[in-house]
C-alpha cells in the first residue's frame, strides 16, 4: 500500500493533487484512519496507482484519424492568400 506521498513521488505531481484524484473518485484508495472527527489517511494499491495510470495513457490516434480531409476546391472560387 502506498501513501499520497509515495504516489505523487511516482506520477511526479503535488500531494495535494493525489488526495484531490482521491477525493474526486478517480484514484482508488482506502481510508485508513480511525475516529469519526480525524484527517483521512489515504493509502493506494500498487494495483490501483497501475490501473489509474493505464487509464491516462495516451494513445496515438490510427493513421486513419492522422490524415487531414481536405476539401474539394470550388473552381469558381478564387483564394487571395
Amino acid at each position: 500500500m502506498l501513501t499520497p506521498a509515495q504516489c505523487a513521488a511516482r506520477l511526479a505531481i503535488d500531494v495535494d493533487r493525489v488526495r484531490t484524484l482521491i477525493r474526486n473518485g478517480e484514484l482508488a484508495a482506502i481510508d485508513v484512519g480511525q475516529g469519526t472527527r480525524r484527517r483521512p489517511r489515504y493509502r493506494v494499491s500498487e494495483s490501483a496507482l497501475d490501473n489509474f495510470i493505464q487509464q491516462r495513457t495516451v494513445r496515438p490516434p490510427s493513421t486513419a484519424e492522422n490524415r487531414r480531409q481536405h476539401r474539394r476546391r470550388d473552381p469558381q472560387v478564387v483564394e487571395f492568400f
